[in-house]
């Protein structure tokens, strides 16, 4: 099967999602088939590039030197896909690209699978919502789609007030290569330690994203003091692109002490998210809206304990035994998770999971152990194969 992946944000530069497209192409094509990724050109990346058994096919999207211009980008990808002719085209986020690749199915006679990867950007109620022209085009095309993939159970009640066929709707989670993220022997997180110049014996909390309002990094600071204040040695690691600019962070900062400002190091954006999860003892994720979070099970995946804000239809799907605390009388948790916008639920659980590190470990062997059972990325990979067979043979 030659199977195309369109999504617009890619390597070199690209987020949550781009790392899973990256990681599910590698494990597709051990299975037989033969992925394409199709995205935009960004940096000195080559228009063509062989990777792990996939090739990725970058399309230039600016217009005339006049920088990128994103209805091209739509307009490049159905070219491209009428040269190629895959036999399934598979649809990442809510772009130009849909309606590409809808075009190209459509008088090619081949399957359309579409990814909702945002909640509030692109599944059915916000699309319907989008007052955008054509606002009406946009919504007939969004439903055209032969299957449509949620990566979490958080998009299933918007998709089931849509109308649309409930025999569409595919719940498969992001995977993670449980092989790659493990647990980190003591050597192991010193060495992580090191490269990161990390403090190579007191408490590290690590927090992976970009350091945005919606990823939650407002609250996390307004939490660290009083962390801090239990446990005057500990560090709290940023691993992500961005910087700390927004008014809520700031004041946040203002309100630290020297000493707690001088905690908190940036390490930017990185590429080893492993080596950065396995430098730490806890993960902290207070991210306000996701899609799915795949940072939560590389965390869990590490054996680390991880507090995360509650994302409905996420951390509820994820986490088999979250806690609201942590709680040694309940070693079965695999998750603590607090509520919303809440920096003292926040600091109390991180504060118990320092100060009881057998209860840390169980709850990080816990977490590892749902992890492999559930997420692991070659069970994924099966589940879509699984799926695009299917649509394959409706075709016949």
């Amino acid at each position: 099967m030659r199977l195309a992946m369109v999504i617009q944000r890619f390597r070199p530069s690209f987020g949550g999602q781009g790392v899973q497209v990256e990681s599910l192409c590698a494990a597709l094509s051990r299975r037989g088939v033969e992925p394409t990724v199709y995205t935009a050109h960004r940096g000195d990346a080559p228009a063509l590039e062989q990777i792990d058994g996939y090739r990725i096919r970058r399309l230039r999207t600016d217009l005339g030197g006049r920088g990128p211009h994103w209805p091209a980008f739509g307009a490049r990808v159905h070219r491209a896909l009428r040269r190629d002719s895959p036999d399934l085209v598979h649809v990442h986020g809510l772009t130009d690209a849909l309606y590409a690749g809808w075009l190209y199915c459509k008088t090619a006679s081949r399957p359309l699978v579409f990814e909702m990867t945002l909640l509030g950007v692109d599944e059915p109620s916000a699309v319907d919502s989008n007052t955008a022209r054509p606002r009406w085009l946009r919504r007939r095309l969004y439903r055209q789609a032969d299957a449509y993939v949620a990566m979490s159970r958080a998009f299933e009640p918007s998709y089931a007030d849509s109308g649309l066929p409930a025999n569409r709707l595919h719940v498969i989670p992001q995977g993670v290569d449980t092989a790659h993220f493990r647990p980190a022997s003591q050597a192991v997180r010193a060495e992580a330690r090191a490269a990161l110049d990390l403090p190579a014996s007191t408490p590290v909390v690590t927090f992976v994203g970009s350091l945005i309002e919606r990823k939650g990094i407002d609250v996390l600071l307004q939490a660290w003091p009083a962390v801090r204040a239990r446990h005057g040695m500990a560090t709290l690691a940023l691993a992500g692109p961005g910087e700390l600019r927004s008014e809520a962070t700031k004041d946040a900062l203002a309100r630290m002490s020297d000493a707690d400002r001088a905690s908190v190091r940036l390490l930017g954006r990185r590429d080893d998210i492993d080596v950065v999860l396995a430098a730490a003892e806890a993960f902290v994720f207070p991210s306000r809206r996701e899609g799915f979070g795949t940072v939560i099970i590389e965390a869990m995946a590490t054996g680390l304990p991880c507090v995360v804000a509650e994302l409905p239809g996420i951390t509820d799907y994820i986490f088999e035994h979250p806690a609201a605390a942590p709680n040694v009388a309940n070693e079965v948790t695999d998750g603590i998770v607090v509520g919303q916008n809440d920096p003292n639920a926040l600091a109390t659980a991180l504060n118990g999971i320092m100060e009881a590190p057998a209860l840390g470990t169980a709850i990080g062997m816990t977490a590892r152990a749902r992890a492999a059972a559930e997420f692991d990325l070659e069970s994924v990979a099966d589940r879509y194969l699984g799926l695009y067979a299917d649509l394959a043979a409706d075709r016949v």
